[in-house]
């Protein structure tokens, strides 16, 4: 189960399919800036994609992850 969901900065909140580590908003769209990496979470033993915004706050991050999953398993 990968979701591939930017958290934060210029893409926030779109699905980006990309195989690499790491890229740069400027890639999708070149009147973006942000970057991003990507982190892995797993829960319920199901694995979860997501990219980060490199200026996004750990905290944020985490809550936002939180009501991602939580509204995709309460499905």
């Amino acid at each position: 189960m990968i979701l591939k969901i930017c958290i934060g900065g210029d893409l926030d909140g779109l699905r980006i399919d990309l195989n690499k580590k790491s890229f740069k908003a400027g890639e999708i769209d070149s009147k973006k800036s942000s970057e991003y990496f990507k982190q892995i979470y797993v829960k319920n033993d199901k694995i979860y994609s997501f990219w980060i915004c490199r200026d996004i706050s750990i905290s944020d991050v985490t809550k936002r992850v939180e009501e991602i999953l939580n509204k995709r398993n309460a499905k």
